[in-house]
Protein backbone atom coordinates (compact mmCIF):
# COMPACT_ATOMS: atom_id res chain seq x y z
CA UNK A 1 0.00 0.00 0.00
CA UNK A 2 1.24 3.68 -0.44
CA UNK A 3 2.43 5.69 2.45
CA UNK A 4 1.76 9.17 0.58
CA UNK A 5 -1.73 10.48 -0.50
CA UNK A 6 -2.51 9.63 -4.31
CA UNK A 7 -4.10 12.57 -6.25
CA UNK A 8 -3.44 11.79 -9.54
CA UNK A 9 -2.78 8.50 -11.73
CA UNK A 10 -0.68 8.67 -14.50
CA UNK A 11 -1.04 5.88 -16.88
CA UNK A 12 1.84 5.94 -19.62
CA UNK A 13 3.21 3.11 -22.17
CA UNK A 14 3.57 2.47 -25.89
CA UNK A 15 0.86 2.49 -28.36
CA UNK A 16 -1.64 -0.21 -28.06
CA UNK A 17 -0.75 -1.16 -24.35
CA UNK A 18 -4.32 0.09 -23.65
CA UNK A 19 -3.96 3.12 -21.56
CA UNK A 20 -7.06 4.91 -23.03
CA UNK A 21 -9.74 1.84 -22.39
CA UNK A 22 -7.84 1.12 -18.88
CA UNK A 23 -7.75 5.22 -18.29
CA UNK A 24 -11.53 5.58 -18.80
CA UNK A 25 -13.04 2.73 -17.13
CA UNK A 26 -10.51 3.70 -13.62
CA UNK A 27 -12.12 7.24 -13.77
CA UNK A 28 -15.32 6.18 -14.43
CA UNK A 29 -15.01 3.84 -11.53
CA UNK A 30 -13.46 6.63 -9.29
CA UNK A 31 -15.66 9.28 -10.56
CA UNK A 32 -12.10 11.25 -11.64
CA UNK A 33 -11.99 13.41 -14.75
CA UNK A 34 -9.74 12.25 -16.87
CA UNK A 35 -7.12 13.79 -19.41
CA UNK A 36 -6.22 11.98 -22.45
CA UNK A 37 -3.17 13.80 -23.65
CA UNK A 38 -3.12 12.25 -27.01
CA UNK A 39 -6.58 13.29 -27.36
CA UNK A 40 -5.57 16.74 -27.48
CA UNK A 41 -2.69 16.10 -29.37
CA UNK A 42 -4.76 14.72 -31.87
CA UNK A 43 -8.06 17.33 -31.74
CA UNK A 44 -5.80 20.44 -31.96
CA UNK A 45 -3.55 18.88 -34.90
CA UNK A 46 -6.87 17.90 -36.61
CA UNK A 47 -8.53 21.62 -36.41
CA UNK A 48 -4.90 23.19 -37.60
CA UNK A 49 -4.63 20.81 -40.41
CA UNK A 50 -0.68 19.92 -38.97
CA UNK A 51 1.81 18.42 -37.03
CA UNK A 52 2.18 20.52 -34.05
CA UNK A 53 5.67 22.16 -33.73
CA UNK A 54 7.65 21.62 -30.60
CA UNK A 55 6.43 24.92 -28.76
CA UNK A 56 2.75 23.63 -29.35
CA UNK A 57 3.62 20.18 -27.57
CA UNK A 58 5.33 21.88 -25.20
CA UNK A 59 2.19 24.15 -24.08
CA UNK A 60 0.07 20.93 -24.02
CA UNK A 61 2.68 19.73 -21.25
CA UNK A 62 2.94 22.46 -19.65
CA UNK A 63 -1.47 22.63 -19.36
CA UNK A 64 -0.89 18.96 -18.35
CA UNK A 65 1.29 19.44 -15.74
CA UNK A 66 -0.40 22.28 -13.88
CA UNK A 67 -3.52 20.50 -14.25
CA UNK A 68 -1.74 17.66 -11.91
CA UNK A 69 -0.10 20.19 -9.46
CA UNK A 70 -3.31 22.01 -9.11
CA UNK A 71 -5.32 19.06 -8.53
CA UNK A 72 -6.72 18.70 -4.99
CA UNK A 73 -9.12 15.69 -5.22
CA UNK A 74 -9.04 12.59 -7.86
CA UNK A 75 -7.39 13.21 -11.58
CA UNK A 76 -6.64 11.01 -14.10
CA UNK A 77 -4.24 11.54 -16.61
CA UNK A 78 -2.91 9.32 -19.78
CA UNK A 79 -0.45 9.70 -22.37
CA UNK A 80 2.49 8.09 -23.75
CA UNK A 81 5.29 10.48 -22.31
CA UNK A 82 4.15 11.67 -18.76
CA UNK A 83 6.97 10.42 -16.73
CA UNK A 84 8.74 12.83 -18.90
CA UNK A 85 5.83 15.76 -18.34
CA UNK A 86 4.94 15.30 -14.20
CA UNK A 87 8.12 13.19 -13.24
CA UNK A 88 8.54 15.52 -10.31
CA UNK A 89 5.08 15.22 -8.88
CA UNK A 90 5.33 13.23 -5.71
CA UNK A 91 1.45 12.81 -5.28
CA UNK A 92 1.16 10.80 -8.40
CA UNK A 93 0.94 7.09 -8.83
CA UNK A 94 2.69 6.65 -12.22
CA UNK A 95 1.52 3.33 -14.26
CA UNK A 96 3.05 1.75 -16.92
CA UNK A 97 1.38 -0.45 -19.48
CA UNK A 98 3.15 -2.85 -21.11
CA UNK A 99 2.89 -5.39 -23.59
CA UNK A 100 4.40 -7.78 -26.53
CA UNK A 101 4.89 -5.99 -29.68
CA UNK A 102 2.74 -8.84 -31.47
CA UNK A 103 -0.18 -8.43 -28.65
CA UNK A 104 0.17 -4.66 -29.51
CA UNK A 105 0.49 -5.15 -33.80
CA UNK A 106 -3.07 -7.13 -33.20
CA UNK A 107 -4.91 -4.29 -31.45
CA UNK A 108 -3.55 -1.66 -33.87
CA UNK A 109 -5.19 -3.30 -36.60
CA UNK A 110 -8.22 -3.97 -34.58
CA UNK A 111 -8.24 -0.01 -33.53
CA UNK A 112 -6.78 1.29 -36.61
CA UNK A 113 -6.85 -0.76 -39.38
CA UNK A 114 -3.23 -0.82 -39.76
CA UNK A 115 -0.41 -3.19 -38.64
CA UNK A 116 2.72 -0.66 -38.81
CA UNK A 117 3.52 -0.77 -34.81
CA UNK A 118 7.33 -0.78 -35.07
CA UNK A 119 6.87 2.15 -37.46
CA UNK A 120 4.31 3.48 -34.15
CA UNK A 121 7.34 3.22 -31.50
CA UNK A 122 10.10 4.64 -34.12
CA UNK A 123 7.96 7.95 -34.72
CA UNK A 124 7.16 7.89 -30.73
CA UNK A 125 10.81 7.42 -29.71
CA UNK A 126 11.91 10.84 -32.30
CA UNK A 127 8.92 12.52 -30.79
CA UNK A 128 9.85 11.94 -27.22
CA UNK A 129 13.79 12.71 -28.26
CA UNK A 130 13.11 16.19 -29.69
CA UNK A 131 10.39 16.70 -26.89
CA UNK A 132 12.47 16.06 -24.23
CA UNK A 133 16.12 15.72 -25.65
CA UNK A 134 16.57 12.55 -23.82
CA UNK A 135 16.20 8.84 -24.16
CA UNK A 136 13.65 7.09 -22.26
CA UNK A 137 13.28 7.50 -18.37
CA UNK A 138 12.73 4.67 -16.01
CA UNK A 139 10.73 4.01 -13.54
CA UNK A 140 13.13 5.10 -10.74
CA UNK A 141 13.36 8.50 -12.23
CA UNK A 142 9.87 10.02 -10.76
CA UNK A 143 9.12 11.10 -7.61
CA UNK A 144 5.86 9.53 -7.31
CA UNK A 145 4.61 5.81 -6.78
CA UNK A 146 5.28 3.24 -9.45
CA UNK A 147 3.54 0.34 -10.95
CA UNK A 148 4.31 -1.68 -14.18
CA UNK A 149 1.51 -3.99 -14.87
CA UNK A 150 2.08 -6.05 -18.64
CA UNK A 151 -1.39 -6.56 -19.84
CA UNK A 152 -0.90 -9.63 -21.90
CA UNK A 153 -2.49 -11.99 -19.91
CA UNK A 154 -5.05 -9.62 -18.35
CA UNK A 155 -8.16 -8.54 -18.82
CA UNK A 156 -9.39 -4.83 -18.54
CA UNK A 157 -11.52 -5.67 -15.48
CA UNK A 158 -7.66 -7.15 -13.73
CA UNK A 159 -5.62 -4.25 -14.44
CA UNK A 160 -8.40 -1.45 -13.53
CA UNK A 161 -9.00 -3.43 -10.27
CA UNK A 162 -5.10 -3.48 -9.79
CA UNK A 163 -5.00 -0.22 -10.15
CA UNK A 164 -7.76 0.65 -7.87
CA UNK A 165 -6.89 -1.95 -5.46
CA UNK A 166 -3.22 0.05 -5.29
CA UNK A 167 -4.46 3.32 -4.25
CA UNK A 168 -7.07 1.72 -1.56
CA UNK A 169 -9.99 2.88 -3.08
CA UNK A 170 -11.59 -0.31 -3.97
Amino acid sequence: MCVQKINVIAIYGASCTGKSTIANIVATKLGWPLRQCGEVVSRKQEYLGRRLSREEHNKIDAETKSLVEETKGGFIVEGAFLKNVIKDNENVLFIELTSPIELRRQRMIIRDGSCLIEERDLDDCELNYNLFEKQLMKLDDVKGSTLRIDTKDMSVEECVSIIIGYIGVW
